[in-house]
């Protein structure tokens, strides 16, 4: 997805595509590499597409080590701001690109479900009682 522009003499070039979904990235006690931010941004970008509603993405990515531990260990925190409503999730592992992906994977499952969950709440509405006596229409 390429916007197109055009120069002073009519020609057109190609410009990189700006990202419009705001994905901010946060670490802790870690380093953020580019790899890093380029994974999280595809991981996170197909949530997008599951819901226009989103207004931001928050992940913080943080090293714990433990002292009784000899391997350090990941931690990644998801925070999916909606309009009325956040979603927060966090996965901890050795690896932090599984961290990332396991993250994506249940902020995924955590929006279709609350999506599924809204459209069933809307089709069962329950029936409303009157008090009023209503007369039969005739034919």
């Amino acid at each position: 997805m390429f916007s197109i522009c055009r120069a002073d003499f009519g020609s057109k070039r190609d410009t990189a595509p700006m990202n419009t979904n705001p994905i901010i990235l946060s670490g802790v006690h870690i380093e953020l590499t580019e790899a890093l931010k380029r994974k999280a941004n595809e991981q996170l970008e197909k949530l997008f597409a599951h819901e226009p509603r989103i207004l931001r993405i928050r992940v913080e990515l943080e090293r714990e080590t433990n002292a009784s531990a000899t391997r350090a260990e990941y931690l990644a925190k998801g925070h999916v701001e909606m309009k009325g409503r956040t979603f927060f999730v966090s996965e901890r592992t050795d690896d932090l690109y599984a961290a990332i992906g396991s993250l994506s994977q249940k902020l995924d499952r955590k929006l279709r479900r609350y999506n599924r969950r809204r459209e069933t709440d809307r089709k069962h509405l329950n029936p409303v009682e009157l008090a009023a006596d209503i007369p039969k229409a005739t034919t």
